[in-house]
C-alpha cells in the first residue's frame, strides 16, 4: 500500500483516477495525535475491495457545506463540511493511525463518473464481511442537552431500567424524554444515505462525542419501551411528550426492516422472496420520502444496495449521475412495478395534483411517485400494503400484464367494475385537534355518513347474497384484515370474532372518551392494539359509494367520477381517472378496497360489470368528462385483448 501513498499532485489535487475493474476505492488514514486540538493531517490511499482491505466506514450527516474545516491530506490543505471535520478529531487516535472510508472525502465529489461508480459499490464497502467491521454512526459532538443520554438508553434495554427511568408512565420525566428526543432529532436520523449504510453494516456503533452505544442496544431498547407501554402512548391518557418519543424512536424500527431485506437478499434466491424483497424495498422507499438529502437523484441511488443482485442485474439499473432525477423515478418506478408484478407503487402517488398543468411542472407521469414529497398516507407507508398483498387476489389468477410505450405511457389489461358516486372524507384537521382524537373523529364521520346514504330499500338490508350492508360496512372500515395477536406481527384476513372485538373495544373507547376517561390502563395489550389498527384504517382515507353501490376505501384524493378497474394480476382494484385530452386513455390515482370484490368474485361475474359498463358510458355526464382526441399511443397497441379484458393507457 505504501506506493499508494503520495502528496498531492502537480495540479492540487488528492485524487488520483480509481480503476473501476479493479473495484478500487480510496480509504482515508488519520495519523494519531497526542494533542487533541492539533490540525487533523491524514493519508489518502487507494486499495482494492478484492483484496479485502479492513477498515471503519463513517455514516454521518454532512450539515452545512458552508461551515470549512480545514485538515491536511496528503500532505496539502483540504476543506471538508464541519461535521466531517469534528468527526475526524473526535475518531482520532492518540497513539495508532485509524483507518476510515468518508464519502464526502474518499470520493472525488466533483467528478460525476466517479460518483456514479462509487455508488454502485456502496453494498461492498459497507457490507462486505472482510471490508468494513465496523460502521461507525457519528451524530456530532455532545451537547449539554445530551450528557448521559446513552447511558438512558443502555437501561432501557430492560423492563426493570425502563420502569426505573420513567417511573410513572402517566406522568413521565419530561427532562428525560427531553434529552433522548434531542439524540433522535439530530440531524443524522434525517438524512438519506444512512439507511442503506446502517442496513449493510455487521457492526453498527452510535458515536456521540467520546461516548458510543451499539445498535443492538438501540434496537432493544425500542422493543423494551414499547412493550413496557403496551401501546399505550398512542392514547390520550399518555403525555404528547412520550408520544413525540415513541415516534422518533420509531426510526431504530425502520433501520431494523431495511436490515431485513438485506438479509432477505442474501440467503434466498427464489423468486416469490426476490418479490417480497422488491415489495418491501418499495414501501421503505416510501417510508423515507421525509428524509433529506442534498441531490434529489439519491433518493433512489441512496437505496440501489438494498434491492435483490438479481433484479439490479436483469434490470441493469445503474447509478448516473447524468440522469434527471425525473428520468431515474419514472425508470425506477417502472423496473419495480414490472419486477414486483404489482401496482402497489399507485399507493404512494400524490393524489390530487394530478392534473395536466401539475404534471407538466413536475415532469412524471401520473403513475410516478414524486419522491421528492412527503408520503401521501401514513399507513401505505408501512408494510401493510406488502401483506395485503398475499390475502388479496381481486383479479384471481390472472397473470400480470403490462407494456412500456412511448411517451413514458403503461398499457394495462383490466375490467370495469364501477365509477366512484360518492366519497366521504372528513374536514381538515383542527389545530388543537390530538393525532388520535382527529383520527377517531374521522372515524365516527364515516360510520355517521354511511347511516345516511342515499342507498335503495335493498341496499339498505343487503349489501350482496349472504351479506348484510352493516357487515359489508364492518368489512369495508377496517380493509377486511385484523392484527395477528400471536407470537407473530402483522395482520391476517378479518374473521367475525375479530370483526367483533373491534367494535366492542371500539365502543368502549368511545364511551370512556365521552365520559373523558379515557384511561388506557383499562384496556389490554391485544385490546390496544385492534384500536391502533381501527385507527389506522380511517387516517389518510375516504370512504366510496359506487353508482351501483359498492363500498370501499380509497385514498383521499379520488375524486366522483373516477373508474374502479380490476387489472389482471394485481390483488387490489385500482382506480383512474378520464384523461382530460385523450380519450380512452387514464390518469393513475391509486389502489383501493372493494369490499364483496376482492378475491376474484369479478371473474364468473363479467358479464354483469361488462353490462354495466356499456350502461354508464352511455351517460352524457360520463361521456363529458373524458377527453376528445383519440391518444397516438393506440398505434402502438396490438388487437383487443382476450375477454374479458379491455387495454387501459396509463399516462
Amino acid at each position: 500500500m505504501a506506493d499508494r501513498l503520495s502528496c498531492m499532485s502537480a495540479s492540487g489535487s488528492v485524487y488520483r483516477e480509481l480503476d473501476g475493474p479493479r473495484r478500487e476505492i480510496r480509504l482515508l488514514a488519520i495519523h494519531p495525535s497526542r494533542d487533541p486540538a492539533a490540525q487533523v493531517q491524514c493519508s489518502l490511499e487507494v486499495v482494492s475491495l478484492d483484496d479485502d482491505p479492513v477498515f471503519e466506514a463513517l455514516s454521518y450527516a454532512w450539515g452545512d457545506a458552508t461551515m470549512n474545516h480545514e485538515i491536511l491530506v496528503n500532505c496539502g490543505v483540504f476543506h471538508t463540511t464541519g461535521s466531517a471535520g469534528s468527526a475526524l478529531q473526535a475518531l482520532r487516535s492518540q497513539d495508532n493511525r485509524r483507518v476510515l472510508w468518508i464519502d464526502a472525502i474518499c470520493i472525488n465529489q466533483s467528478n460525476l463518473i466517479e460518483r456514479s461508480d462509487q455508488v454502485k459499490l456502496m453494498g461492498s464497502i459497507y457490507g462486505t464481511a472482510n471490508t468494513a467491521k465496523t460502521v461507525r454512526v457519528w451524530l456530532g459532538i455532545e451537547e449539554l442537552e445530551d450528557i448521559g443520554v446513552l447511558d438512558v438508553f443502555k437501561a432501557l434495554t430492560s423492563l426493570q431500567g425502563a420502569s426505573d427511568t420513567f417511573k410513572s408512565v402517566t406522568e413521565p420525566n419530561e427532562h428525560i424524554l427531553a434529552k433522548m428526543c434531542h439524540f433522535l432529532g439530530r440531524s443524522w436520523w434525517q438524512r438519506f444515505w444512512v439507511v442503506q449504510e446502517v442496513a449493510l453494516g455487521q457492526h453498527i456503533v452510535f458515536q456521540l462525542g467520546v461516548e458510543s452505544v451499539e445498535f443492538h442496544e438501540l434496537l432493544l431498547a425500542h422493543r423494551i419501551c414499547t412493550a413496557y407501554f403496551g401501546g399505550k402512548y398512542s392514547t390520550n391518557s399518555y403525555s404528547r411528550a412520550i408520544r413525540i418519543f415513541m415516534t422518533a424512536f420509531d426510526n431504530i424500527e425502520v433501520l431494523d426492516l431495511v436490515h431485513h431485506i438485506c438479509v432477505v437478499n442474501k440467503i434466498s434466491m427464489d423468486p416469490r422472496m426476490e418479490r417480497y424483497a422488491i415489495m418491501l424495498w418499495t414501501a421503505i422507499a416510501n417510508i423515507l420520502r421525509v428524509r433529506k438529502t442534498t441531490d434529489d437523484r439519491d433518493r433512489m441511488y441512496a437505496l440501489f444496495g438494498l434491492l435483490p443482485p438479481g433484479f439490479v442485474r436483469r434490470t441493469k439499473m445503474n447509478s448516473s449521475y447524468s440522469s434527471t432525477p425525473e428520468q431515474i423515478f419514472i425508470d425506477v418506478t417502472y423496473h419495480i412495478i414490472s419486477s414486483s408484478k404489482s401496482l402497489m407503487m399507485f399507493n404512494y402517488l400524490d393524489g390530487p395534483k394530478i392534473t395536466l398543468v401539475s404534471r407538466s411542472h413536475s415532469g412524471l407521469p401520473s403513475w410516478v411517485p414524486d419522491w421528492r414529497t412527503d408520503p401521501a398516507s401514513e399507513l401505505e407507508g408501512s408494510t401493510f400494503r406488502v401483506e395485503r398483498d398475499v390475502i388479496f387476489s381481486a383479479s384471481g389468477d390472472s397473470a400480470f400484464f403490462l407494456k412500456r410505450l412511448s411517451s413514458d405511457t403503461l398499457c394495462l389489461q383490466g375490467i370495469f367494475i364501477d365509477i366512484v358516486s360518492q366519497c366521504f372524507r372528513s374536514e381538515s384537521r383542527c389545530q388543537n385537534d390530538s393525532h388520535e382524537n382527529y383520527s377517531y373523529r374521522l372515524w365516527r364521520e364515516k360510520w355517521a355518513s354511511f347511516r345516511n346514504l342515499p342507498l335503495n330499500k335493498a341496499m339498505s338490508q343487503s349489501y350482496l347474497p349472504g351479506m348484510s350492508a352493516d357487515a359489508a360496512f364492518r368489512k369495508t372500515v377496517l380493509l377486511d384484515c385484523e392484527p395477528n395477536l400471536g407470537a407473530g406481527k402483522g395482520h391476517k384476513r378479518l374473521t367475525a370474532e375479530g370483526s367483533e372485538e373491534m367494535f366492542r373495544v371500539h365502543e368502549l373507547f368511545m364511551q370512556s372518551e365521552t365520559e373523558h376517561n379515557s384511561d388506557a390502563q383499562n384496556f389490554s395489550g391485544a385490546e390496544l392494539r385492534r384500536l391502533s389498527y381501527m385507527k389506522d384504517c380511517v387516517r389518510d382515507r375516504s370512504f366510496v359509494i359506487t353508482t351501483s353501490g359498492l363500498m370501499g376505501m380509497a385514498q383521499v384524493s379520488l375524486e366522483p367520477g373516477d373508474h374502479i378497474f380490476s387489472v389482471a394480476g394485481n390483488s387490489h382494484p385500482v382506480i383512474l381517472r378520464p384523461s382530460e385530452f385523450y380519450a380512452d386513455t387514464w390518469l393513475a390515482v391509486g389502489e383501493c378496497h372493494i369490499t364483496g370484490l376482492m378475491y376474484g368474485e369479478i371473474m364468473p361475474h363479467k358479464k354483469h360489470f361488462s353490462d354495466l359498463q356499456q350502461n354508464l358510458y352511455a351517460r352524457s355526464e360520463v361521456q363529458n368528462i373524458k377527453g376528445g382526441r383519440r391518444n397516438p399511443r393506440w398505434e402502438e397497441v396490438s388487437a383487443k385483448p382476450d375477454d374479458p379484458w379491455e387495454w387501459l393507457l396509463v399516462e
